[in-house]
């Protein structure tokens, strides 16, 4: 922990531990596209949060795919991940 502390002070980015298979969640996927800076990962202009607004869209028939979104490599393979899955 004394390594990361002076990364986390200093606002360097780090890289998120990947979760294992099975235990991708609205929060990991957050987590994810926090950690690359992506527009979508910030609080909606009524306040509500990354978690908030994942778990609403999951809650409806048009799911997202939480194991593409929390594992893309950029901000914009996240956007396509429903566009690349064959579950629809």
């Amino acid at each position: 922990m004394k390594t990361l502390l002076p990364l986390l002070l200093c606002g360097c980015a780090t890289v998120s531990p990947s979760p294992t298979p099975g235990e991708y969640t609205c929060e990991t996927y957050c987590i994810h596209a926090t950690s690359m800076n992506c527009d979508f990962s910030l609080d909606t202009g009524g306040g509500a949060g990354c978690v908030a607004v994942c778990e609403n869209v999951q809650a409806t028939l048009m799911k997202w795919d939480l194991q593409c979104r929390s594992t893309a490599p950029t901000c914009e393979a996240i956007n396509a991940c429903e566009r690349a899955s064959s579950h629809y």
